[in-house]
């Protein structure tokens, strides 16, 4: 799996998807001063979003603050909501974590976060970053744009890549990574690492793509 390595790293973990969260406000314009060069490179979201009005008119203002747990994000939080079918399918209907969520972040840089839900033989990982790819000192670009749940929704295929451990030197098992853009354009990837006998669940396309549908806001900025 591969982990950021930020100069401060918090580690936070979280028994359940609907355990609250506490977050910032939304971002304004990047800034491009000096003072502030964290912000350099860094994308807005849409706060008025129709997922994300909707998570609030849901939710209790104790259940979108919830906190500690992954205070100060600056972008809506994507996870699953539930035991993914996957999951499931490879180590049966009662599934579950084998040990609570875990929530990696940079309070020094509040504009990523990672999620790993753990359940043995298959381990998943969500991660967003509102930071800009950057080419070089003139150009930037956002990462490629796939289609969004909507478009899954009504019968569009984001780009799902599977790699062998058999064929990739260094690697064991199984593992899925695809992306999603949301509000408008925050690219969050989802990374599944299948071992033993649940590789050859990894390669189940359709049901890796229904269970995007699972992909909820767990929480917002304040």
């Amino acid at each position: 799996m591969r982990l950021r390595a930020p100069s401060a790293v918090a580690v936070q973990t979280v028994a359940a998807v609907a355990a609250g969260v506490a977050l910032a406000a939304p971002l304004s314009t990047p800034a491009r001063s000096q003072t502030a060069q964290n912000e350099v490179g860094v994308q807005r979201y849409d706060a008025n979003d129709v997922e994300i009005r909707r998570f609030k008119a849901a939710s209790s203002a104790a259940t979108r603050a919830g906190g500690d747990k992954l205070a100060g994000l600056r972008l809506p939080v994507l996870a699953f909501s539930e035991v993914p079918q996957l999951v499931r399918n490879a180590l049966g209907a009662d599934a579950k974590l084998i040990k609570p969520r875990t929530v990696i972040t940079d309070p020094a840089l509040p504009v990523w976060y990672q999620i790993i839900d753990n359940y043995g033989d298959i381990t998943i990982t969500v991660d967003a970053d509102l930071r800009i790819n950057h080419i070089n000192d003139s150009e930037t670009q956002l990462r490629r744009k796939p289609l969004s749940l909507e478009g899954l929704k009504n019968g569009g295929k984001t780009k799902i890549s599977i790699f062998d451990g058999a064929k990739e030197e260094g690697m064991e098992g199984i593992m899925v990574e695809y992306a999603i853009h949301k509000f408008p354009d925050i690219p969050y990837t989802v990374t599944i690492e299948c071992r033993r006998a649940a590789k050859a669940s990894c390669r189940d396309v359709a049901t890796i793509t229904r269970d995007q549908g699972l992909l909820q806001v767990i929480a917002i900025p304040r």
